[in-house]
């Protein structure tokens, strides 16, 4: 008797391996890319890696798919995406990623809007010719509004337009506006009040107006050369639907100090 238990349990330990061998046999990997953008995406090696990453792990790490997520700069991330060398983008707005696949649900609705030292008087009131009197420090192959980036075109060879890339650029253009190198930037308004707070700036460095009146759509990004990018999509939009019924995205939102959707 107990030598037939004692196989009946080698057989139960047996059968448990293999099926958890398989399934790791089997699970696939979702390759993310993008600049640090916290509190949406940030130092892949912290305990707190972003709203987004957090969101997207808890969404399809439970469907055995694991989050492979990396700090690229963002021009080059957009291009491996669009190779379909790596699997998705995050904190994409529309005009961003032409051909890419979206899914339905927005990661957030924001704003981008400038900010300036606090001693400097000039507010963004809708007019893009009041720029002239500024120097202006933006991010390379951010999307904005057409005619934002005709003006970036019309002053390129310029200082009153200056671009910065890498892995931390609001870093830089902060630096840049602090040591008085630019005068004013322009950012996702979560993103740079971020920062700011991180940086001890909140106080020097101060809004100066929105962009656009009203705000655009966040998204996770899907290479358009992936086969199962509409799969994840989906996969996605099933995930954040869940977890914000139950609350859940607006818990992960007030750990990084964002508003509530």
């Amino acid at each position: 008797m107990k030598n037939t238990l004692f196989k009946l349990s080698l057989l139960v330990l047996a059968l448990t391996i293999s099926q958890a061998q398989a399934k790791e046999s089997t699970s696939e990997t979702l390759t993310i890319h993008s600049d640090n953008w916290m509190p949406f995406n940030g130092d892949p090696k912290a305990k707190n890696k972003g709203y987004i990453i957090d969101l997207v792990t808890e969404i399809f790490e439970p469907e055995g798919i694991k989050i492979e997520y990396t700090i690229t700069p963002w021009a080059r991330s957009l291009i491996l995406c669009k190779q379909g060398k790596i699997n998705a983008v995050v904190g994409a707005a529309d005009v961003d990623v032409p051909g890419f696949v979206l899914p339905e649900e927005a990661l957030d609705f924001t704003y981008e809007a400038f900010f300036k030292l606090k001693e400097n008087p000039w507010f963004y009131d809708g007019d893009i010719n009041s720029l002239e009197s500024q120097k202006l420090g933006y991010i390379i192959d951010y999307a904005t509004r057409s005619d934002i980036l005709t003006y970036f075109d019309q002053h390129k060879k310029t200082d009153k337009v200056q671009l910065v890339g890498g892995n931390n650029p609001l870093k830089q253009n902060i630096q840049k506006l602090v040591h008085h190198r630019i005068s004013i930037l322009l950012e996702n308004s979560n993103v740079i009040r971020y920062h700011l707070k991180e940086m001890k700036l909140s106080d020097k460095i101060v809004f100066a107006g929105n962009l656009y009146q009203k705000p655009f759509n966040m998204y996770i990004a899907f290479s358009p050369k992936h086969p199962k990018s509409e799969i994840y999509a989906a996969i996605f939009d099933e995930g954040f639907r869940e977890l914000k019924a139950n609350g859940r995205v607006n818990e992960i939102r007030k750990k990084y100090g964002m508003d509530l959707l």
